[in-house]
């Protein structure tokens, strides 16, 4: 989508780097692959210790679950028009 393009030259001229990933069945644990590749396997201009996410809409949760079960992974986080979980629901995010 041409907004993220967007979001993603706007990050880039701060010195930020943008990683996209296409999910599968499992966007919970999609999320949680690519972040534990780039740890283990680094990748050119990446901080692994300097990590952040920026998630929309129905991805929110995703991040939040992800952030709850790897707390020293992330270092800092934005989020969007999310929704939010309640209830049992939220532990399958964990």
């Amino acid at each position: 989508m041409e907004w993220f393009i967007s979001w993603g030259r706007l990050l880039a001229e701060s010195g930020l780097v943008g990683i996209t990933y296409t999910t599968g069945t499992d966007p919970a644990h999609d999320l949680q692959s690519v972040l534990r590749h780039i740890v283990a396997n680094g990748i050119s201009g990446v901080d692994p210790r300097r990590l952040g996410l920026l998630a929309f809409s129905s991805h929110v949760p995703n991040a939040l679950g992800l952030m709850m079960a790897e707390p020293t992974l992330i270092e800092c986080a934005v989020f969007g028009y999310g929704f939010m979980l309640e209830g049992e629901s939220c532990e399958d995010l964990v």
